[in-house]
């Protein structure tokens, strides 16, 4: 009796289908990780560019409304960066005196060498 259908498959064949499938697979995944790379560089673009259009604004506000407007209007360069006021350093009555009492001495000692300065 013949046989019917497909003839049998020879170990060239299962690993060739083996691998074809595989590859199939993998240009699926490949294929997916490109589109959601491709939607994830769409969203920190947009993230990017409503973060500049808020600094801008800042910048606009910060510019029209300090001290410092003039030399945007002349032209002058402003530095980079936000700009901080610096901290204002407290000292104790206490310290003050000491660090006056020390000076003093300091000066003192240097006019009974005779100098001008304290170099």
């Amino acid at each position: 009796m013949a046989r019917r259908g497909r003839p049998p498959k020879n170990r060239l064949d299962v690993a060739a289908e083996a691998i074809g499938t595989g590859l199939g697979r993998l240009a699926a995944r490949i294929d997916r990780w490109n589109r959601q790379r491709a939607e994830i560089i769409g969203d920190i673009r947009a993230y990017l560019a409503h973060g500049e259009k808020l600094l801008s604004n800042l910048e606009f506000r910060r510019e029209r409304s300090s001290a410092r407007s003039r030399s945007v209007l002349t032209g002058a360069a402003l530095p980079l960066g936000p700009v901080r006021a610096r901290r204002k350093r407290r000292v104790s009555a206490a310290v003050r005196a000491r660090l006056s009492r020390l000076a003093k001495a300091r000066w003192a000692k240097a006019k009974k060498a005779g100098k001008n300065r304290l170099g």
